[in-house]
């Protein structure tokens, strides 16, 4: 099981993910609305989008209106994990 730290941009102009080194986060950043759960949904689907798994093997541990939240992906490990984040990743890790 993985864990992945993820700060919120909910409503942007388009979906993407970039590592922030300032925050030590994954920035991700949706085009849904940040009203009800539609910003949570659409990144939770994102997410498990990029590193290739279904949505039921991404859970939330931490969400809720803070941009901060923290996702759980119960199929891999953190190694594996970061390797596909990385290669989704649209901002630079160097």
């Amino acid at each position: 099981m993985g864990r992945i730290a993820i700060w919120a941009r909910p409503a942007s102009s388009r979906d993407h993910l970039s590592w922030d080194p300032w925050r030590g986060r994954w920035v991700v950043a949706c085009q849904a609305p940040a009203a009800g759960d539609a910003a949570n949904d659409s990144i939770c689907a994102l997410v498990a989008g990029w590193l290739g798994v279904s949505t039921e093997q991404v859970r939330w541990v931490s969400a809720g209106r803070s941009r901060a939240k923290v996702l759980v992906v119960d199929c891999l490990l953190d190694p594996e994990l970061y390797r596909r984040l990385r290669r989704a990743s649209t901002g630079s890790l160097r």
